[in-house]
């Protein structure tokens, strides 16, 4: 069922399908719980359980990719240092230093200070 309110949605109905039904069909369709195929309650968590697993490959491969393209660029940054004679630098010690350093400018320490204690 739906947890919409009516008004919102007819909105809703009338923004995806403009005037090409009844909007009255189109909530009646929308509000209806959907029917399972599964007749008990293990049959129906077996299939849930088999309907997440795309869920958490998607979700696992997403990750990668996304530490796959942190590491590129801490590899880009480390080679653009290294031209100019800093190959410490990198995107992870930039972003970890950002935090606490603005604590310790806070504080009142001065920037060299304040980026000291930011690679704490």
């Amino acid at each position: 069922m739906s947890t919409l309110p009516p008004l919102l949605l007819k909105a809703r109905c009338r923004t995806l399908h403009p005037y090409s039904q009844l909007v009255s069909q189109l909530v009646a369709t929308s509000c209806c719980a959907a029917s399972s195929a599964e007749e008990n309650f293990i049959a129906a968590a077996a299939a849930g359980a088999s309907q997440s697993i795309g869920l958490v490959a998607n979700i696992a491969a997403n990750l990668i990719a996304f530490l796959s393209l942190l590491a590129f660029v801490n590899w880009l940054l480390s080679w653009l240092g290294s031209l100019v004679d800093h190959p410490e630098l990198s995107f992870e010690v930039r972003q970890s230093q950002r935090p606490l350093s603005s604590f310790g400018t806070a504080a009142g320490a001065s920037r060299p200070l304040s980026y000291q204690l930011g690679e704490i």
